[in-house]
């Protein structure tokens, strides 16, 4: 439908080979510092997606802010309005390979998500999380890097 105009880019965005990016013209995007999207990385945004600095992205990640709506009032669901929400990833986060980060999460600073997890609600600060359906692992303190 067109290219959005809301964009904001950090420094040091290192996007590796097969990554997909969809926007809208609706979209607002902002990405910050020292990112990787590692292969095979898939962002889909029609609405709002935010990632602070110093996050890393696992092979074959889905982050999406739209999903099909399987209770909206019509039997066919491609034509039921999609169900959107704002995705907001934190800082020093680090994604493991093969997530969905849905619709609607929050990702708060220094998380860590392990691999082949799903991801819809809000993880808080400086936690491990893995799994499907996801759960807290453990809190832990997260050492501060510089890149």
């Amino acid at each position: 439908t067109g290219f959005s105009k809301n964009i904001m880019l950090g420094k040091n965005i290192n996007i590796y080979d097969s990554c997909k990016f969809e926007f809208s013209e609706a979209s607002t995007i902002h990405i910050g510092s020292n990112i990787i999207f590692s292969y095979g990385v898939i962002v889909s945004c029609r609405h709002s997606l935010q990632i602070g600095d110093n996050v890393q992205i696992g092979e074959y990640t889905s982050i999406r802010d739209a999903t099909h709506n399987y209770k909206g009032e019509n039997p066919i669901i491609m034509k039921n309005e999609d169900l959107i929400g704002e995705v907001i990833i934190g800082n020093n986060v680090w994604i493991g390979r093969n997530c969905l980060i849905g619709p609607g999460s929050v990702i708060e600073d220094g998380v860590v998500i392990g691999a082949n997890s799903i991801v819809k609600g809000h993880l808080e600060k400086d936690c491990i999380y893995a799994g499907s359906p996801l759960r807290k692992i453990v809190g832990w303190n997260v050492v501060q890097h510089t890149y």
